[in-house]
């Protein structure tokens, strides 16, 4: 397929990235409203078809306006005078020039709007960038009205930003929102918004320089997210430092998640600090499209996805689809594929491809810190245990994993991976050994149960030990014995609960879990 704009010319990892996730994202295209549905695994509470998606619509019509099918043209600016409708212009609140959080959400409250249930502030920058890419890309090829209704969008976007909003720990919109700043301010001739988006950007870089890391340390969805910013920055830098700045942090990034990448497990070791599903062959995420874009399809750490059949499903394709992939987990993000495309040309492809090749026969002990936090992993290429030990209280995000297992369950399966974890963290500290991941709670409480989250492994308990098809995990400590809980329809990635039941009247504060893999002889079936 003949691609457009930035994906002209592409390599052919990219070509099929952005080929095959707008094909699958346009089975929910809802062409009389010139936006996305969300796929039936968006959310359990959400049902298939009942929101269209905001920025999924967005990265679709970047998607139709490379593809350029007939109609493509036609139907991208349909679905970009869709999304403009969405935008809020309230001057003086702080929703003002952020969209709709769906097409659905009803018009936040004047005077009294609550962020996060009202309005989503970061869709100011998801739908920013995106613009900002289709009018780099299309401008000469959209309609005037519509290439100055993009521009005034990004300027309003920049401007209702409310200026202490993003904290400098928060870094993927904090990225976003410093190139949008230079950015808008470059193509309006305002050196003062171009000053403030460096100013942010030198603060930011700081932070990471300090750390070593990013905040939303070894986050699989939000560094997908910030590589995409910093493709922006040195791409269509405003100045020469987000030029250079953006390369270095770029290089810094990919190094970083390859030398945690394992890819006879297809993911990364954590701990994570953010994370909708721990285990990337069945929960998408945004960083495994950019290394479906370096390594191409058959070795990215990504589930399948239901095959459209060479164009848009009919309803009763589309369901049977849905029920036979409901286990997808987060698919929504798959819509992200054609602009993750366009901007991969950076990726340093050859470390990439070098890396996935050779899964390697070593044992690894990692330890590394980050500000106040410390972290470990156990590494081999059939088992991961990756921990962190910090005083911060992760209750509040609940998507903190500081404890996080992967081994190979069943080779021979399409997605042979299993995965153990710890959800709803407080404060934990937590470290690995040789086949050991010991979890401290100071803030147990008696007869409270550690409680583990397992997935894609059918377990048994004998006592204190749990048994999978691959795996003896033996857990030792303040533990009487385990109990098992089938999770069903909590939309998680979850399969099964493992509760870890300290003695009566005392608290789970210590328990160590030692995981023995046996092994396989024969050859798949």
């Amino acid at each position: 397929m003949a691609l457009h704009g930035g994906l002209a010319g592409a390599s052919a990892d990219r070509v099929r990235l952005a080929s095959r996730t707008l094909e699958w994202s346009l089975a929910f295209l809802d062409r009389d409203r010139h936006l996305v549905w969300n796929p039936s695994w968006y959310d359990a509470a959400v049902p298939a078809r009942t929101v269209h998606l905001v920025p999924g619509s967005a990265w679709t019509a970047y998607g139709l306006l490379a593809r350029r099918a007939p109609g493509d043209l036609d139907e991208a600016v349909a679905i970009l005078g869709a999304l403009l409708a969405l935008q809020y212009d309230a001057p003086g609140e702080p929703f003002d020039g952020t969209f709709a959080a769906f097409v659905e959400s009803p018009e936040p409250p004047a005077g009294r709007a609550e962020i996060w249930r009202d309005y989503d502030p970061n869709w100011r920058q998801f739908l920013g960038t995106t613009f900002v890419l289709v009018l780099e890309d299309f401008a000469h090829e959209l309609p005037q009205s519509l290439v100055y209704a993009l521009d005034g969008s990004v300027a309003r976007a920049v401007h209702g930003e409310p200026e202490d909003r993003i904290a400098l720990d928060y870094t993927n919109p904090g990225l976003m929102h410093a190139f949008l700043l230079a950015w808008h301010g470059r193509r309006a001739d305002d050196a003062v918004l171009v000053g403030r988006g460096e100013q942010l950007g030198r603060a930011i870089v700081r932070r990471f320089d300090e750390l070593g890391a990013f905040d939303e340390h070894n986050s699989p969805t939000y560094y997908g997210i910030d590589l995409l910013a910093l493709a922006l920055w040195h791409e269509f830098a405003p100045t020469p430092f987000f030029s250079a700045e953006g390369r270095r942090l770029s290089r810094a990034l990919w190094t970083e998640t390859l030398e945690r990448y394992n890819p006879m497990l297809r993911n990364w070791c954590g701990p994570y600090t953010r994370s909708y599903g721990p285990d990337a062959t069945r929960s998408v995420t945004l960083l495994g499209l950019w290394y479906e874009a370096a390594m191409g399809e058959e070795l990215a750490p990504l589930p399948a996805l239901p095959p459209p059949g060479g164009g848009e499903l009919h309803h009763a394709e589309l369901h049977h689809a849905e029920l036979h992939h409901a286990e997808l987990h987060h698919a929504n993000d798959v819509m992200a594929g054609p602009v993750v495309a366009r901007l991969a040309r950076a990726v340093p492809v050859h470390l990439a491809q070098a890396f996935a090749s050779s899964p390697g026969d070593d044992e690894r002990q990692l330890r590394w810190r980050v500000g106040e936090r410390d972290l470990s992993a156990w590494v081999t290429p059939s088992l991961m245990i990756g921990a962190e030990s910090s005083e911060r209280d992760w209750s509040p995000s609940g998507q903190a994993v500081p404890v996080c297992v992967h081994w190979l369950e069943a080779h021979c399966e399409a997605s042979g991976v299993a995965t153990l974890w710890m959800p709803g963290a407080h404060v934990i500290h937590a470290e690995t050994a040789p086949h050991v991941v010991t979890v401290v709670r100071p803030s147990a409480a008696p007869d409270e149960p550690l409680v583990l989250a397992l997935s894609g492994a059918a377990p048994s308990v004998d006592g204190a030990t749990l048994h999978t098809s691959a795996a003896t995990v033996l857990v030792t400590g303040d533990v009487t014995r385990l109990e098992v809980r089938r999770v069903v329809g909590d939309g998680s990635a979850a399969e099964h609960e493992i509760l870890v039941l300290p003695p009566p009247g005392t608290a789970a504060a210590r328990v160590s879990l030692r995981f023995e893999l046996r092994g396989r002889d024969g050859e798949c079936a």
